[in-house]
């Protein structure tokens, strides 16, 4: 018994240690990218830190050096303590019968059933329906679903050929749409929308993947050229998307600390991956929001109030859906 304790005492060590070093790296993401990219794994490591803390407790009697379990599983507690208060949500509370509802999904452009998606967009049925992967040929069909529940859609107004898997559709008439996908920015979508509240902006983006799917840097020089886009819109605005990067990491960091937004997530549930196996055409099991990666990301800017944020479903995509609810002239999202 002393051994397999002994055993157990060292790998949960390991494990704590190890834990702490994701903690502490997406604590401070934005200082450098290998920081950014160890942090993203947050969620799972304070999970895997609290279940070896107990493992460290319960081995103690039957350990030699219960110095170390002793150590090891107040480490694990204290910064366990620290990650889950850092990852508190800052969005204020909207009321469920209040304001404009909000749904954004990543339907995924391998979705090898994208009527899946389609339908639980419907069945969600929020007043402003984000779709992004949104291919047209891989919706086909099912599209003319999205068109007659909605009646305002956003490649109806669009300025431009503007990124074709980026869509809005509307309960609100659509006012103007203009989509860009230039060098050194992701790709975008601003539609303006007169609701009942007045006139609100949502900006849908779409970053590139992080290292190692392309180079360190990609995405702080996208971000440099978001901000170009933001100084053109002016009022309330809502920002959501994929932005392949955690809520805590260096794309969500300098926008709500230097940039004035508020992000509406809750950075405990992630969206990201939605299941394992990631491919399509073999069987997966789903992976619980508490285990994932919020990549999937929501802001707000402006004499606006956004909150009651939710994770969903994945409908067989990789990413899960998310909703929010929107206020204007009910709160400073900044």
């Amino acid at each position: 018994m002393r051994r397999l304790a002994g055993l157990l005492t060292g790998l949960s060590a390991i494990v704590v240690a190890g834990c702490i070093l994701v903690v502490l790296s997406g604590r401070y993401s934005s200082l450098h990218w290998i920081l950014d990219f160890v942090g993203q794994f947050q969620l799972p490591a304070l999970w895997l830190m609290m279940t070896a803390a107990i493992v460290l407790v319960a081995t103690m009697p039957f350990s030699k050096g219960h110095l170390v379990n002793l150590i090891c599983a107040n480490a694990a507690v204290i910064v366990a303590a620290f990650g889950w208060y850092w990852l508190l949500p800052t969005a204020p509370d909207v009321e469920a019968d209040q304001g404009v509802s909000v749904y954004q999904h990543n339907m995924w452009g391998n979705h090898p059933d994208p009527a899946r998606t389609v339908e639980g967009a419907i069945k969600a049925d929020r007043d402003i329906t984000v779709l992004i992967e949104a291919y047209g040929d891989r919706l086909g069909p099912v599209e003319e679903k999205l068109e007659a529940h909605w009646p305002y859609y956003s490649l109806n107004k669009i300025e431009g050929s503007g990124p074709s898997g980026l869509r809005v559709y509307s309960r609100y008439e659509i006012l103007s749409a203009v989509g860009q996908n230039p060098a050194g920015s992701p790709a975008t979508l601003a539609v303006r929308l007169q609701t009942p509240e007045g006139i609100l902006t949502v900006l849908v983006i779409h970053f590139t993947r992080p290292w190692p799917f392309e180079e360190p840097e990609a995405q702080i020089r996208q971000l440099d050229g978001l901000l170009d886009v933001v100084a053109d819109i002016d009022g309330p605005m809502i920002m959501l998307g994929d932005v392949n990067s955690a809520a805590w990491g260096r794309i969500a960091s300098p926008l709500t600390k230097e940039h004035g937004f508020t992000l509406v997530n809750d950075p405990r549930a992630g969206t990201w991956p939605s299941r394992l196996p990631l491919k399509f055409n073999v069987p997966s099991t789903s992976l619980a929001p508490t285990f994932a990666i919020p990549i999937d990301l929501a802001f707000c800017r402006g004499e606006i109030a956004c909150g009651g944020h939710k994770v969903g479903q994945h409908l067989g995509s990789d990413h899960r859906s998310t909703s929010f609810r929107v206020s204007l002239g009910t709160g400073n999202g900044q």
